[in-house]
């Protein structure tokens, strides 16, 4: 019976620091292209939200909206 609950991910985690490092890299290369699809993904959805809603997107330099509320 094995005592030590995360025995086998410590076993993992030691290696080589070659092979750290290069995870690490890999690490940061994923994370960052998760945050940019999740950013066009957020976009998109906008996009679509508005194009359902008949309402258009909201653009960044208009705060405030008010005098194009007679069209």
């Amino acid at each position: 019976m094995n005592t030590v609950p995360h025995q086998g991910a410590d076993r993992q985690r030691k290696g080589n620091i070659d092979t750290m490092r290069s995870t690490e890299e890999t690490k940061r290369r994923f994370s960052t292209r998760i945050v940019r699809s999740s950013k066009e993904k957020l976009w998109k959805t906008s996009e679509a939200e508005a194009a359902r809603t008949k309402q258009a997107v909201p653009v960044k330099g208009f705060q405030d909206l008010s005098e194009f509320e007679g069209l």
